[in-house]
This record gives C-alpha cells, sequence and structure tokens, in this order.
C-alpha cells in the first residue's frame, strides 16, 4: 500500500513539473503570424496564434521571404527552414499602433520578417511559400536572395534565368592545359574536370594519423593475432577496430574521388552526375554554398561536393559553369 502510495505522488510530482515547464514556455514564448485569405473579400486575415488581429490588403506585404538557420549542439548540429513575410515599412507602424499585439510576433531569424513557419523539411517549407505566393500575388525571395514573381515559381531554372546570366561564348573552346573541359556530342554536354583538390589530404592524413596512433596506443591489434580465433573473435576484433578501418576504408575513397573525378553530363534533359540523375526542366533553383551545388526541385534537393571536381580556390568557377551548362542545354 505504502508503494502504491509513492508510485502515485512521484508520478503527480513528475506531471506536475512538467505542467509548469509547459505552461511556462508556452506563456514566454512568442507566437507565429498566420495568414489565410478570406475568398469572399480577397483580403488577408492576420491571424496572431488563434485570434484573429485584422483584414488587410495584400499590398501591405513586400515580399515573402525563404530562410534558413543551424543551430548547433555539442556534437551536433539542426538546420531549419523558414518562409516569413516581409511588410511595408510604412504601414508597418499603423498595424502596430493598431494591434498591439504586433510587438509579439516572432520574427524570422535574420529579423526582417515575420515568421510564418519552421521546420527541418526544406521541400516542406518552399512549398507552402510558393501556395502562399500564388494565392496572392506576392514575390518570393529565396534563401540565395533571388526574388522571383508568383508567376516565375513554376518556370524550371532555366527559363527564369534566361537573359540575367552572361554565358559569354560559351561553351568555351577546349586548350590542353585548361581546368575544365565542356564537350559537345550528338547526345549531350560533358563537363570534365583537369582540376584536382590535393587539400583534402590534409584531413584525410589528419584522420588517418589520429586513428593510427590510437590502434597502436590501445594494443588493440594484438585481436588480430589470437591462436585459432573463432568467428565472434574475428567479428569482435573487426568492431574494436572500427575506427582504423573507417578512416582507412574512407581515405581510400576520398583518394580515388580526388584523382578520378566524376564527369557531369546533360544529356536528353537530364542531369547526371555518378547515380544522381536530374530532369532539368524541373530544377527550379540553383545554388552556391560554398563547397557545394544544390539543385532544389519540388520533390528533392541535390547537392554536388565540388572539391570532388576541383580545386577549394576554383569551387566558384567550377559552379559557373554547371550553372551555364544548365540553362545551356535547357534553352537548345
Amino acid at each position: 500500500m505504502e508503494e502504491d502510495i509513492s508510485l502515485i505522488i512521484g508520478l503527480f510530482s513528475w506531471t506536475f513539473i512538467f505542467g509548469l515547464i509547459f505552461l511556462f514556455s508556452f506563456i514566454l514564448s512568442k507566437k507565429k503570424l498566420k495568414i489565410q485569405i478570406n475568398p469572399s473579400t480577397g483580403r488577408l486575415e492576420l491571424f496572431i496564434g488563434k485570434d484573429l488581429v485584422g483584414e488587410v490588403s495584400t499590398s501591405i506585404i513586400q515580399e515573402i521571404r525563404l530562410s534558413q538557420y543551424t543551430i548547433k549542439h555539442q556534437k551536433s548540429s539542426n538546420t531549419y527552414y523558414t518562409y516569413s513575410v516581409v511588410l511595408e515599412e510604412s504601414t508597418l507602424g499603423n498595424l502596430k499602433s493598431k494591434y498591439p499585439k504586433f510587438d509579439k510576433i516572432e520574427k524570422d531569424y535574420e529579423k526582417i520578417g515575420f515568421l510564418i513557419e519552421k521546420s527541418a523539411d526544406q521541400i516542406k517549407i518552399r512549398e507552402r511559400a510558393e501556395d502562399l505566393s500564388k494565392s496572392t500575388g506576392i514575390p518570393l525571395r529565396n534563401r540565395e536572395g533571388v526574388l522571383r514573381q508568383a508567376n516565375e515559381l513554376d518556370l524550371p531554372y532555366h527559363e527564369t534565368m534566361k537573359g540575367k546570366v552572361e554565358m559569354d561564348d560559351f561553351p568555351p573552346r577546349y586548350r590542353p592545359g585548361d581546368l575544365f573541359e565542356i564537350s559537345l556530342d550528338g547526345r549531350g554536354l560533358t563537363l570534365t574536370s583537369h582540376d584536382k583538390s590535393y587539400l583534402l589530404y590534409i584531413p584525410i592524413a589528419f584522420l588517418l594519423f589520429i586513428s593510427s596512433m590510437f590502434f597502436i596506443a590501445s594494443g588493440s591489434y594484438e585481436l588480430f593475432y589470437i591462436d585459432n580465433p573463432d568467428i565472434i573473435s574475428i567479428v569482435f576484433a573487426f568492431i574494436f577496430n572500427s575506427h582504423i578501418i573507417f578512416a582507412v576504408l574512407f581515405s581510400i575513397y576520398v583518394a580515388f574521388r580526388v584523382h578520378f573525378p566524376k564527369p557531369l553530363r546533360i544529356e536528353k534533359g537530364i542531369l547526371k552526375y555518378g547515380y544522381m540523375k536530374i530532369p532539368i526542366s524541373k530544377i527550379e533553383e540553383v545554388s552556391f554554398a560554398g563547397v557545394y551545388a544544390k539543385f532544389l526541385t519540388d520533390e528533392k534537393s541535390y547537392k554536388i561536393f565540388l572539391p570532388f571536381l576541383c580545386h577549394l580556390k576554383n569551387s566558384k568557377v567550377c559552379f559557373d559553369l554547371i550553372q551555364k551548362a544548365i540553362l545551356y542545354q535547357g534553352m537548345r
């Protein structure tokens, strides 16, 4: 009986504590702005949480904005994608004076727009933002800062960027010694890299050194010298030494990719890179993110790790050639 009472008291205590935490987090948290169109008036209804704060014209919204931010933890990091609305400065003051609750609305990470939604799902956030843009006619600015009108959102990348990128004399004529080669044949276009990112060997060498030191210092190599080992001993030895095995295999993989970069090919309207295949008619955004070339479609986001194609200092040059290759083949 006493044990039952203690259990009930313990459960009640934990429930009370978690209830207080939830209550305080709810009270202290800022509320997001919600927007929906009133079909009878064609105006926007603004909600803060579940509270309707007013009905306004779409003209007060300057743009819909996509953004992202990363929260770094001690051993991991989480990336969140958001979309928000940027209100006209001339009307923002009037809204705040008319609806004091506007001061409680959560803003986006860059403190530019009022947050509508955030998620770890990049595609979902982009779809929601595009739906709002299409239904209201408000332009959408992507994470790279490119502003697109509502009627441009479903157009492929090579259509929206037509005339906005200097193509010069693309494809360039290849000369022996050039870092990149663009070749054309009856089936399509091929970008071949003759540049190599040997800088990748520095972190790989460090990884091998650390793994080797631990391998020697721990004496775990002795597990491979057991007399008459059975299958359990062999499996245990491989698991215990997995760090050095992984380091060696990973180093071999990186070295192979550096020395033998995969060509990027566009044929029959398909961008091919290794196992990656993307219809260029579905590519809506192409962006340069440091060491990555990113391609966004309505269904999926794709990445190419540029140091496997070229030296780090030539990453932007390589990306520009990929971008122009997509535009060139898309407009043919």
